[in-house]
């Protein structure tokens, strides 16, 4: 892909890439994959009645659903030229009862999260998509969000009955921004923000759908549920350019050889210490990827073991939280020493108890010595027939009255969170019932007397 810029961010404490490919494509967030060349058993024209997700990828449903009894059924192709002679499926006009990818997928797995999918088709409205509200769609040349007035990302129109293409789309849902490519050629970039959270939930109660609205066929779906950097985005669009010879991909605009697969190697010294991130072991990335690295203190009380630094290709050698560039194989090693500090204990009470709206949990915790902890407390916490409101922090926290708050761990304390029990007639838990027209969460004779004073009142003009 042309111009692609790396970016490391560090998101709270440290974002960890994950530290794992699945033929050579990256696996964290891998969710869906379809590809017409797991069908097995069918000769040219037989009709699809499943299409396989690929074994080990998440917990989604094979794509089912479809009526193979008429002529919408989609069929499959053994050999197809616009496909470099690998099968695909031939689909026709869809209707919203079938071609189902998946009662799951949407609910389970991407509703409210970023996304990048990659579909390999030919024709301009093949593609995937949930027509329930908030519409997700996929539809080929152009990806459809949102409720009432709905955003578009369009790429624009390839030919239609000769070529194939690999459309790529991603969802960024923190930044609100959808972005689509053509052929690994960058055609649109949308700001979303104008749409309301609840737009990314997607309307995951029917999944997503694959078809097309006019003849057109699909040979490989491909769907995860973050957003792919640029070099992963590569590597995943080299791959099916590759595989399914789109020649247009593969120009100077498109996507380009991703290089050889680079392997991290993650020590610890002493060995027992397990607050590193990567874990201690070895993990594949793509050429030139970026893997944050983070190392935390580790308690085994009454020690406390403290990042001294880091040994081999780490950025910054000196900064418990750093990166190293894949840029060629790589090893790096986190060393700890034994810190004067000792451990000291956080006991975390709540009043009433069983009120499960505190963090940390309630119950006993272990720092080190000065340690600032932070505290958070559910300002309203309903769990029906429960309502409580927060009310104050006990001990030497530093704002009492806050539900957000801290404490300076210099030695052991224990800290009570205070709810008042605040349950009414007509809040969330005992709302009002129908015919109760004094509003006292009963339905008695005074309600039955109110009614009967106003029976035949009229207020309209005719009855004046």
């Amino acid at each position: 892909m042309r111009k692609l810029f790396v970016v490391l961010i560090f998101i709270g404490a440290v974002g960890i890439a994950q530290a794992e490919l699945v033929s050579g494509l990256p696996a964290d967030g891998l969710v869906a994959w379809f590809d017409a060349s797991d069908l097995t058993g069918l000769s040219d024209g037989d009709p699809v009645t499943l299409w396989p997700q690929k074994a080990g990828i998440a917990d989604v449903n094979d794509l089912v659903d479809w009526d193979t009894e008429d002529s919408f059924a989609p069929t499959y192709v053994a050999s197809s030229a616009i496909f470099g002679n690998m099968p695909c499926i031939s689909f026709v006009n869809p209707r919203y009862d079938d071609y189902l990818i998946s009662q799951n997928l949407v609910s389970d797995y991407l509703s409210g999260r970023s996304l990048t999918i990659f579909f390999v088709s030919q024709a301009n409205f093949h593609g995937v998509w949930n027509a329930n509200s908030p519409r997700l769609y996929f539809q080929g040349h152009k990806l459809t969000l949102g409720t009432g007035t709905q955003l578009y990302c369009t790429l624009g129109y390839p030919p239609v009955q000769t070529t194939s293409a690999i459309r790529t789309y991603t969802i960024d849902v923190p930044n609100k921004e959808a972005q689509g490519w053509m052929d690994g050629t960058l055609k649109d970039t949308e700001d979303l923000s104008s749409l309301p959270d609840s737009d990314f939930n997607y309307g995951g109660l029917y999944g997503l759908r694959t078809g097309c609205m006019h003849a057109g066929f699909t040979a490989e779906i491909i769907v995860y549920n973050r957003e792919l950097d640029p070099i992963e985005i590569n590597a995943v669009g080299y791959y099916l350019a590759q595989k399914y010879s789109i020649t247009n991909a593969l120009d100077e605009d498109g996507f380009t050889e991703p290089g050889p697969v680079r392997t991290l190697n993650v020590a610890v010294d002493p060995s027992f210490v397990d607050t590193v991130e990567p874990a201690s072991g070895t993990y594949q990335f793509l050429d030139g990827q970026t893997v944050p690295l983070n190392a935390e203190y580790y308690l085994s009380c009454p020690d406390v073991y403290e990042f001294s630094d880091w040994t081999g290709d780490a950025n910054e050698l000196a900064s418990a939280q750093t990166f190293v560039i894949m840029d060629d194989d790589q090893t790096v090693t986190a060393n700890y020493e034994l810190s004067t500090r000792q451990c000291v204990t956080l006991t975390l009470e709540v009043s009433p108890t069983g009120v499960d709206a505190v963090t940390p949990s309630e119950g006993t915790h272990q720092y080190p010595a000065g340690e600032t902890v932070s505290l958070e407390a559910i300002a309203n916490y309903v769990n029906c027939p429960e309502v409580f409101d927060f009310v104050s922090w006990s001990s030497n926290v530093d704002t009492p009255a806050a539900p957000s708050t801290s404490i300076t761990l210099n030695n052991s304390e224990t800290v009570t969170a205070t709810f008042n029990d605040v349950r009414v007639c007509g809040d969330q838990c005992h709302p009002y019932p129908d015919w109760d027209i004094d509003l006292d969460c009963d339905v008695d004779l005074v309600d039955l007397a109110a009614f009967v004073t106003k029976w035949l009142e009229c207020s309209k003009p005719e009855c004046d």
